[in-house]
């Protein structure tokens, strides 16, 4: 009998309300695959989609209870148009002016989404008249924590489909969409090391923590980014007391309660970095096998006996997005080298395409990955993109964007797997040469392959690390208190050391200074005895 329950151990069905701020697809993605583990284990579960995008129309792949949809009212403002969006290739996302701008329009936008959130009537009856066990909210707003408080769920897990590698990709210029990495690392108590943190959305491989000169720079831009920390919760603060009093709860508490937050990284891509126990890395969660794929790319595949290199930038950026240059490199690429087959999702008619150059309007990207007739992937490094290239053991040309892009090229790079080439330097000339190097150094090749092996026999599955956490969290209590580091309350100066220093230093200036004193002292008294003798 203990054995039959060891193999068919007992699950309680749970009551979970999932909370998804829907930016893009692949965001609404995520959160369907954490929905569909769940209810794969029996629990029930209720999902409200907070729509920040208007081109988000579906409410996922899964089979939820319910689904409550909120957006703005008459359209509102559109994500989609912002120029980071719009224009990717340019520049703007890679400065700390147009970041701060940025930042300061999500704040504006989220805030107005809560609005609409905690006066949506079918929410707020829902909520009234149901029970949760455990509220699985999205780590990248600060809205879903007011929700849980004012309908007494107390326990809370929060998730993300970003990296939490580290805060330089929030830090720099592109820290808008991963906003959730500012609230792991506060909401954890894990200390802020401006220093050592490095810029990989500005330098990429070229920082040196042994260099002053990049330390220096690291300290000004990272503390000037501190600073500006409490924007993140101000709105919603201000939003939760105006509707539910001036005594609510503050942000800052109800983050620091959470019990756990569950990122899509993977501890073999990720740089080491400081850690805590409330955080648990599922990244890779929603891999999957590949999938049959069509006649048309069987056909592509069977003639390409050179090997197949796939060019993908994700959901959100739109043919009309690709400069004339960038459309050019990859053509004049595709041209170069004849024996290669490309396929490139790339919806609008291209003038002059060699035969071995193919556009897509969509692209069966995993499934494609998994095949070995592909040899390289040319990507923007979204997270899927990056999760589902590396389990696949396919090297990267990466061509990051913005926001966790750029960290996900950086870490690709360091673990000898990708090349990159920056947006800004694309011309015939760089994307040849990055492309050659990618393709005919088997180096890349073979690091990819070997993290692939590496990924397959993890020790810790992510889906058992998900629903186990899950499970554990709803029948836990205070786990927030119990697992959040001391050292995040105290200011950047005292986790330093710094205090401590200045005392011991202004204590061995005062003990020089004394003894400089007493030296004169005793000097001239010497010397006067002497005077006196003589």
């Amino acid at each position: 009998l203990h054995i039959l329950l060891f193999i068919f151990p007992s699950v309680q069905s749970l009551q979970i309300l999932v909370y998804s701020l829907a930016i893009a697809y692949s965001h609404l993605d995520f959160s369907s695959t954490l929905i569909r583990k769940l209810e794969a284990r029996g629990h029930t579960v209720d999902l409200i989609i907070a729509r920040l995008s208007n081109v988000i129309t579906n409410n996922g792949t899964h089979n939820a209870r319910t689904v409550l949809n909120v957006g703005y009212s008459n359209g509102g403002p559109d994500w989609t148009r912002m120029p980071h969006i719009t224009r990717p290739f340019s520049d703007l996302p890679g400065a700390d002016a147009y970041a701060a701008t940025l930042a300061l329009t999500y704040f504006k936008y989220t805030s107005q989404l809560c609005e609409h959130v905690l006066t949506s009537e079918s929410i707020a009856a829902h909520l009234s008249a149901h029970s949760y066990d455990l509220a699985l909210i999205s780590n990248y707003d600060t809205c879903p924590l007011i929700l849980a408080h004012r309908y007494g769920i107390h326990r809370v897990v929060g998730y993300s489909p970003f990296p939490v590698g580290g805060p330089e990709s929030v830090r720099t210029a592109d820290w808008i969409k991963n906003q959730d990495i500012y609230i792991f690392q506060y909401y954890g108590g894990i200390p802020d090391l401006p220093i050592y943190i490095h810029d990989a959305g500005g330098r990429f491989e070229q920082f040196d923590i042994f260099n002053f000169a990049d330390r220096f720079r690291n300290f000004v831009r990272n503390m000037f980014m501190m600073s500006e920390r409490a924007q993140i919760f101000r709105g919603t603060n201000e939003i939760a007391r105006k509707h539910y009093g001036a005594d609510f709860a503050n942000i800052y508490e109800l983050g620091k309660g959470m019990f756990y937050e569950l990122t899509n990284s993977h501890p073999l891509l990720e740089a080491p970095r400081v850690t805590s126990n409330r955080i648990k890395y599922i990244g890779g969660i929603g891999f999957k096998p590949a999938k049959n794929i069509t006649d048309e790319y069987h056909r592509i595949l069977a003639s390409a006996d050179a090997g197949v290199v796939l060019i993908s930038f994700g959901s959100q950026i739109l043919a009309d997005a690709f400069p004339s240059h960038v459309v050019d490199a990859f053509v004049h690429t595709a041209k170069n080298l004849p024996q290669l087959t490309f396929i490139w999702r790339y919806s609008k008619p291209l003038q002059e395409a060699p035969p071995n150059l193919h556009t897509v309007d969509w692209l069966p990207q995993n499934d494609l990955l998994q095949s070995a007739k592909v040899v390289a992937f040319v990507s923007h490094m979204g997270m899927n993109s990056f999760v589902e290239a590396t389990f696949a053991g396919v090297p990267f040309l990466s061509i990051p964007l913005f926001a966790d892009q750029i960290h996900n090229a950086y870490n690709a790079h360091r673990l000898g797997m990708g090349v990159i080439l920056r947006k800004q330097s694309i011309t015939r000339d760089t994307m040849i040469r990055k492309m050659s190097e990618i393709l005919f150094n088997e180096t890349y090749r073979h690091r990819a392959r070997e993290i692939a092996s590496l990924l397959a026999i993890y020790p810790d599955d992510p889906s058992k690390v998900f629903v186990e956490t899950v499970e554990f969290a709803a029948k836990a209590t205070k786990l927030g208190e119990q697992f959040r580091l001391p050292g995040g309350d105290l200011p950047v100066w005292a986790h330093l050391g710094y205090d401590i220093i200045l005392i011991l230093y202004s204590l061995l200036l005062l003990a020089v200074y004394i003894s400089f004193n007493f030296a004169q002292y005793i000097l001239s008294r010497i010397l006067l005895k002497k005077v006196k003798s003589d």
